[in-house]
């Protein structure tokens, strides 16, 4: 209580001058994020891969490549379609501060605090909506200081979950505008499919809970408008994963140890799990936590406690946040098996326990009910409330807040002695298979040293150009040869002579590369990966979408007030 009241205090002192939930904004982001200020590198489960897809997404952009779908990998000749299936919001973000100077580890670190610090933001607008001030800094403080969200950033390094889980909140804030939760769904989706496979439900019934509240049929229109405009910012990504997943390995990513049965959490490791930094297995031994927090769990029963007192919407609302987190317990555990083998959909968010996500947002919010009842006690004493409230949160966490060690910045760094060293220890390094063309059934230990090879025949092969999605080779035939081409072919890849003329190939049977049989001459090559229709068409629609949109908002005057409305500040 001691520290409580000093802190309150001291509170009191600094918000004469500055605004209380920037106080708490800036303290709860710079303890969130102290680990960063290490000179060495975060660990984590995906932190090897991150690091290393941070540099290949760059390098694509660099060559112009945008929408980018195609990476090189960190071994000679192998490159794949990553992008065009795996959700690319959080490599678009760490490219822009790498092109203004930032490098891949520094560009990572930006986003990891973006992402805090837009997490506490979007629940503390939300929170202040529905319950005022000292509400909207308590969810959002508790939002940042949940066990889960610290595993996400320091066990697993899930930067992609941890970015689409910190926007949950901009979702529910503007659900009653159409254009903002239009863009607040897209963002989510591209940064993290199974976030948004998971917060679906929730999201719609809110929309229909608010329609039912209101009797007001503007909020199924405005919906339906969202929608459409989600599913037009989306299509460039949406459906060429949708129409083009049976040219990859796609059924690696829901097998072996990516199968959903292996991942269910106990109640027990829910109620309260050791924290370690070891991965999820099959039963109940995992080493690694899966715990909702001590003060998560206080705060369901506070609320249940307080629930009798509110009014009827209010309990309404209450009970709908409870259902989220009961529902988000359910599906954690294997009592919902039924539900996981019926919708393969969800299988595609591979761990069940990733609906602690929606636990941490659920409870999160429902913090706001209990404060709401501080309203008769005086200002001072609210605010030594909500500051005891917000050092208890932090003091249970703070044990979460590390890494389980560091490492090396340099570590991942193309190009890197530790890098090649650890590629040919294991061809699969930062590789995902999944995403693998079906027509690569093998990855061959002895990689090419060049783009093209002769096969048969005497030839001269000059590479002139050997972009990741654009090569140039000119190719000197003295008799009929045959030249092999080491690029994983997908659709869209194409061979072209000089002269536009499409060249016929054949495929190996093991990598998938291009076989290629020449006539004696001279040849300049073009290899090039040309967008498919489903690609042209979806690219169309994202664009359109976006002049429309461009269109609708730069037609409205933005002023003061504009924005207040939108953040629903007023």
């Amino acid at each position: 209580m001691i520290p409580s009241l000093l802190s309150c205090t001291i509170m009191t002192q600094i918000s004469k001058k500055y605004s209380l939930a920037f106080i708490f904004f800036i303290l709860t982001l710079l303890i969130a994020i102290k680990p960063l200020f290490n000179k060495d590198l975060i660990s984590g489960h995906d932190i090897a891969p991150h690091a290393i897809w941070v540099q290949l997404f760059y390098n694509a952009i660099k060559e112009g490549q945008f929408p980018v779908r195609w990476i090189n990998g960190i071994l000679p000749g192998l490159s794949y379609p990553q992008f065009q299936f795996y959700p690319p919001l959080l490599y678009y973000l760490t490219s822009l501060f790498q092109f203004f100077g930032a490098n891949y580890i520094t560009a990572i670190y930006i986003l990891i605090a973006i992402s805090v610090g837009l997490g506490w933001l979007g629940m503390y607008l939300l929170g202040r909506k529905h319950f005022g001030e000292y509400g909207g800094i308590a969810s959002a403080t508790l939002f940042v200081f949940t066990p889960y969200r610290f595993s996400q950033l320091y066990v697993r390094g899930a930067f992609g979950e941890h970015l689409a889980t910190s926007l949950i909140p901009f979702v529910f804030l503007f659900s009653d505008k159409p254009i903002l939760f239009a863009i607040f769904l897209t963002l989510v989706l591209l940064a993290h499919q199974p976030t948004f496979l998971i917060i679906s439900l929730p999201v719609l019934i809110w929309v229909v809970y608010h329609w039912l509240k209101t009797k007001d049929n503007k909020i199924i229109t405005n919906s339906l408008i969202s929608g459409i405009i989600f599913l037009g910012l989306t299509s460039f990504f949406i459906l060429p994963a949708i129409f083009e997943r049976k040219f990859i390995h796609w059924q690696n990513l829901i097998s072996d140890y990516y199968d959903f049965h292996q991942h269910f959490a106990t109640p027990l490791q829910l109620l309260y799990s050791k924290w370690s930094y070891g991965i999820s297995q099959a039963g109940p031994k995992d080493s690694m936590s899966f715990q909702i927090g001590i003060i998560n769990l206080l705060v369901i029963i506070a609320t249940i406690a307080t629930s009798i007192r509110l009014k009827l919407q209010s309990k309404i609302s209450l009970l709908i946040f409870l259902f989220f987190f009961a529902f988000a317990f359910f599906m954690s555990t294997n009592l919902s098996l039924p539900i996981w083998e019926r919708f393969q959909i969800l299988q595609f968010s591979q761990y069940p326990w990733r609906f602690l996500l929606l636990i941490a947002f659920s409870t999160s919010f429902l913090v706001g009910y209990v404060f709401q009842f501080t309203d008769k006690f005086s200002k001072n004493t609210r605010l030594a409330i909500l500051c005891g409230f917000g050092i208890t949160a932090m003091i249970f966490n703070l044990n979460f807040i590390k890494p389980g060690t560091y490492i090396p910045r340099d570590t991942f760094k193309l190009g890197s002695q530790t890098l090649q060293a650890a590629s040919s220890n294991d061809l699969t390094f930062s590789l995902e298979p999944g995403y693998l063309p079906i027509f690569t059934n093998v990855v061959s230990p002895k990689r090419p040293e060049t783009a093209a090879a002769l096969i048969s025949g005497e030839a001269e092969i000059n590479i002139v150009k050997n972009n990741i999605v654009d090569k140039k080779i000119v190719v000197d035939a003295r008799t009929e040869s045959t030249i092999h081409l080491f690029t994983n072919f997908f659709p869209g890849w194409t061979v072209r002579t000089n002269n536009r003329t499409r060249v016929p190939y054949t495929l190996t049977e093991d990598e998938g590369f291009m076989d290629v049989k020449l006539p004696a001459g001279r040849h300049e090559l073009s290899l090039k990966l040309e967008k498919t229709p489903v690609r042209e068409i979806s690219e169309a629609i994202t664009l359109l979408t976006l002049l429309i949109l461009i269109g609708l908002t730069t037609k409205k005057k933005i002023n003061h007030s504009t924005i207040d409305t939108w953040f629903n500040l007023k």
